[in-house]
């Protein structure tokens, strides 16, 4: 079962501030004039974190398309966390779209990723074949900046200052260089069972 998402609302707001982000480059709060070049290295660093770890850290929306339902009782979400499941919508074997009711399944959010869990007595309706049969659409990410793990935070501040201090590939005796072994380790650390 092939599984593909797509944010449909971003986030609106990041996870760490300009202040932050300057202060972690050394950066006089006074000096303007890399502002707009740190604010886009928040949101690609924000960008990367969530696509190498798939944990969304702002509230946003997402829509994850399988060509089916699971073969099992339950349906990994694979990103985490997960505020609400929106809806879950299917083509049924006729290729017409069709809502599941709410009544038939579970949202587990008290396992990482969560997980969407058929109810007792209940099966799956038949899908048409086609790699968006179901789609699932969430709210995912924490609630505020303020609800964001400091650890999901300095991994984005080691990252931002990183892409400041070297707008250029990084390379040593010729050869791009390795990532920090630090930020690497903290990003693991951060990593979900599913990914993008």
């Amino acid at each position: 079962m092939n599984v593909h998402y797509k944010i449909t609302t971003a986030p609106t707001a990041e996870p760490i501030t300009l202040v932050e982000s300057k202060a972690q480059c050394l950066v006089e709060s006074a000096y303007t004039a890399d502002d707009v070049f740190i604010t886009s290295a928040i949101i690609a660093a924000r960008e990367y974190f969530e696509k190498v770890t798939g944990r969304l850290l702002m509230p946003q929306t997402v829509k994850l398309a399988m060509s089916n339902f699971s073969a099992n009782r339950k349906i990994s979400l694979g990103i985490s966390p997960v505020a609400s499941i929106t809806s879950i919508t299917y083509q049924d074997s006729d290729n017409v779209g069709a809502t599941l009711s709410s009544a038939l399944y579970t949202f587990n959010d008290y396992i990482t990723p969560p997980i969407i869990e058929l109810n007792y007595g209940e099966s799956w309706p038949t899908t048409y074949d086609r790699s968006d049969a179901v789609v699932i659409e969430m709210v995912a990410g924490y609630a505020s900046a303020a609800l964001v793990p400091q650890s999901s935070k300095n991994t984005l501040l080691m990252l931002v200052a990183s892409l400041y201090a070297n707008r250029e590939t990084v390379t040593e005796n010729g050869k791009a260089s390795v990532m920090d072994k630090t930020y690497s380790n903290l990003l693991t650390a951060e990593k979900t069972l599913g990914r993008w």
